[in-house]
């Protein structure tokens, strides 16, 4: 049986947020187009996904998952100024 999606708690790639739907691995890896092994790896962090995997994942959930650069960029200014 394989483990459903919304009960992955600290995936780097949901910030920790519990998914919407209630998609076992496989089931998002069909949903998205996406090999369930590279689905996995994501999401325990292991592997960071290209710009094609992160957006049809995206898609399949429905929800988005890199803020961009500009939350890059005020989060690297933070730190400066942290310093």
């Amino acid at each position: 049986m394989s483990t459903p999606v919304w009960l992955v708690k600290a995936s780097p790639v949901t910030g920790g947020r519990a998914v919407p739907q209630s998609l076992s691995l496989r089931g998002l890896a069909d949903v998205a187009c996406v090999a369930h092994p590279t689905v996995a790896r994501v999401l325990n962090g292991y592997v960071l996904p290209d710009i094609g995997t992160l957006t049809r994942l995206e898609d399949a959930l429905d929800h988005q998952l890199w803020p961009g650069p500009a939350a890059i960029r005020a989060s690297a200014a933070a730190r400066r100024q942290a310093i």
